[in-house]
Formats: C-alpha cells, structure tokens, sequence
C-alpha cells in the first residue's frame, strides 16, 4: 500500500512540474511577443559643405569629415547597414547644375569610411568618419571636390526613408586649407643654376666627384614620405638653347649616377638629401667648357612639388 502511494505521489509531482513549465512557457511567450522592437528609418543630409566651418578635423594626412545616420526613433536592437560611394553621380550633379561648374570628385584610393555601419541598442543617431587623402586636397587647392555616399539594406527588417538615402560632400579646399599650410616639395637650390665649385659643396674621390643636394619641404612636417628624383637632359638643353648657359654641355644621365633616387623625407622633417657622383673622367672630357647636369622632382607619394622648383 506504502509503495502504490509513493508512486501515486510521484506522479502527482510530475504533472505538477509540467503544468508550471508549460505557464512560465506562456509567460515568456506573451512577454517576448510584447518585447518585439518596432523598426525605425534611417535617414542622411542631402549635403554637407566642408569649409570654413568646424565640422571637420584636418591632421597632416588627411581631413577627417563626420557623417551622421539618424533614425526615426530610438533603435529596439542592435542592427547595421551598408555604405558605398558613388563617385560617377558627381558628374551627374555637375552637368544638371545641382553642383558648380568645375567640381570634381574625390579619386579613387584618395578616402575611406566604414562599409558597414552598426547601430547599438536605443540610440536614435550614429556617426561615422570620412576620412580624405590631405595631399589629394592640397592637390586641387583652387577646386570644389565632392563625393557621393549611399546607404542600403539595413539589416533586421529596418528601413530607409524615401530621397534620404544618399550625402554627397562638397569640400571647399581653398577654404578648408589655409593657403600658407599647402606643403610643396622642391629642390632647395631650385631657381638659377646649382654652381660646383661652390665652397664645400662637393667632395673628390680617386674617381669620383660626389655634388650632395638638398630637397626642401614648405609647410608643417608630419609622417614620412618619397620623392623620385631623375634625370632632365632636357632642361639643360633648354638652357643652352636659350642662352642661359653659356659655353655649356649638357653631362648625359649616363655619365654620373643618383645614390638614392628614390629620396626619403624622415618624420617631421623638413629637408632631405640626395646625392649625385659623377665620373672625374667623363668632367675631363670637357676641361674647355662647363658641364650641366639636369634633375626633375616626380611622384611624391604625398603631397605636391612645387612647379616653379621642381627642376
């Protein structure tokens, strides 16, 4: 008798447990069920100007822009959305009017921002940066500079508001960058000819003399960057054509050799040297007359040359 109510007892303990499973089932149900996050839009600026303003940072790289996303209520959770430029609807703008005569988009590999932007729980805005190439600004410093940024899918079923899904930048760059801070990279002899013998600015060796050169920086220093340094038999030639240089010949690029071609501004520094060693032989081919050699400045890997001394 003891043993048919012990298991009677069991089993009255059993369904008990499974009855208060089944209600706290149909609690978190109905509280997941009314804990369901409504969907929000997501919307952007038709435009910001980039100017004289403060609504952008500039460091010796680039010129950082923040774009803001806004939502039409507060996110119920974590979610995300895609961003893509668009550089061809620049030229789109441009030829209806919508953007001044003469604008030009960002080039490619000249800016970045984040593919995909996430949006925490319970915000209602986020911002992420645009970052633009400084030497790509310093470039086209006279120029409106623009550039198109478009979001799409956001995920977990929110959405994005009609004609509020595309920004385009316009940068100002006269207005962004102080005339006086544009950097330019030029031969500090630059501007009349370099004369060897000049002082000590020359070494002899058994068989070769060695000419040190130096390159100058205008404007604030930062990281560091290259600068190609080649030959300009032409430049020479002019000059004597010209008769800027008198009894002169031009000292072919095969005669004489750069050490470091590829010259290497160090960070924060505003200067840099170059070397050239030419052949004691080949100067004593011309003992009657005065020998000319020719370098141009190219590819700087920032920043621009200065075109009045970059030969």
């Amino acid at each position: 008798m003891k043993r048919i109510f012990t298991t009677v007892h069991l089993c009255l303990l059993a369904i008990t447990a499974m009855l208060m499973m089944s209600c706290e089932k149909e609690k978190l149900s109905g509280v997941l069920a009314k804990e369901t996050a409504a969907n929000v839009k997501l919307s952007v600026e038709n435009r910001i100007d980039i100017g004289s303003g403060e609504n952008f940072t500039l460091n010796n790289d680039e010129l950082i822009i923040p774009v803001t996303i806004n939502l039409s209520g507060a996110s119920g959770t974590a979610f995300n959305v895609q961003a893509t430029s668009n550089l061809d609807t620049i030229a789109t703008l441009v030829g209806s009017g919508t953007l001044p005569a003469g604008t030009i988009a960002l080039a490619e590999q000249t800016f970045n921002f984040p593919p995909v932007i996430d949006f925490a729980y319970g915000i209602k805005s986020t911002t992420f940066n645009l970052a633009v190439s400084r030497s790509f600004v310093e470039r086209n410093h006279s120029k409106l500079l623009a550039l198109a940024i478009k979001i799409s899918a956001p995920s977990k079923g929110n959405a994005i508001e009609a004609n509020k899904n595309a920004i385009i930048v316009v940068i100002n760059a006269a207005e962004a960058i102080a005339a006086e801070d544009v950097h330019y990279i030029s031969f500090a002899s630059a501007g009349s000819p370099y004369l060897v013998p000049n002082g000590t600015n020359y070494a002899i060796g058994t068989q070769d003399l060695t000419i040190p050169l130096n390159l100058a920086l205008a404007g604030l220093a930062g990281s560091d960057f290259t600068v190609d340094v080649v030959p300009n038999d032409a430049l020479v030639t002019a000059l004597i054509n010209n008769g800027t240089l008198k009894n002169t010949v031009v000292l072919s690029s095969g005669s004489y050799a750069l050490t470091n071609p590829k010259v290497k501004f160090a960070p924060n520094e505003n200067s840099a040297k170059l070397e050239l060693t030419a052949r004691i032989s080949e100067l004593l081919k011309n003992t009657k007359k005065k020998v000319a050699i020719g370098l141009l400045l190219r590819n700087p890997s920032k920043f621009q040359l200065d075109e009045t001394k970059k030969a």
